[in-house]
């Protein structure tokens, strides 16, 4: 019962709140106010560059983990076993045999009258 009471009370509050943001004061409301302030701040541009500098950096070390990953990988297993090269030499096999074959099937249509 206690969390239900807690829950009512929670929604009451927060439709207050957004009610008293609603207010006009001059041309704007107190809601552009504070949005507008909080953009503006100091403390948000500092936010803001550590933020951006901390997801630079994460992705700097990722792709230089994968890339690691990927050599130390590739070093110490056959290129037949890495993921997506598995099938290249059969590919290669198959297209140099279906080459073959249509050029004797034009050499042979040449020679027929």
């Amino acid at each position: 019962m206690g969390d239900l009471l807690f829950m009512i009370k929670m929604v009451i509050y927060t439709f207050l709140i957004v009610m008293v943001m609603q207010i006009k004061v001059g041309n704007t409301t107190l809601e552009e106010k504070v949005i507008h302030m909080t953009h503006e701040s100091k403390m948000a541009h500092l936010f803001q560059t550590t933020a951006q500098s901390a997801a630079t950096f994460a992705g700097q070390q990722l792709n230089r983990w994968t890339g690691s990953l990927n050599s130390n990988f590739i070093n110490k297993h056959k290129a037949s076993q890495i993921p997506g090269q598995r099938l290249t030499e059969k590919y290669k096999e198959m297209k140099e045999s279906l080459r073959e074959h249509w050029e004797e099937s034009e050499s042979s249509e040449e020679e027929q009258p």
